[in-house]
Formats: structure tokens, sequence, C-alpha cells
């Protein structure tokens, strides 16, 4: 990710990890983008640590 963070420094945003966060700032997972190609959507590619697994938290980020 970084290699393309240097490559593409006026997209970085769409090459970084990003965490996700609770309204408490409770760290909770981490998402990334993928595939930012013309005319096409990107995949969001994500994670979520086990705890907070199964609860609906994710919808409002998206």
């Amino acid at each position: 990710m970084l290699e393309c963070c240097l490559a593409h420094p006026g997209e970085w945003d769409w090459y970084a990890m990003w965490m996700i966060e609770k309204s408490d700032g409770t760290h909770i997972g981490d998402l990334c983008f993928k595939g930012i190609e013309a005319g096409r959507n990107p995949e969001i590619g994500y994670g979520i640590l086990e705890e907070y697994r199964g609860q609906v938290l994710l919808l409002k980020q998206l």
C-alpha cells in the first residue's frame, strides 16, 4: 500500500488503510479500497476485531 501511496500522491486516500472506530474512539477494525479504475466502483476490504463481529456497526460507516 505504501508503494501505491507514493506512486499516486494525489490519490493516497484510495491506497491507505483506514481505521474503523466507534463514536467513542474505540478501534474496532480497519478498511481499504481496491480496484480504482475509471468507470468502475472500487471494492471495499475490511476486517473487524472478533469481539465486535456480528453487531450492526459498519453500516453507518459505509
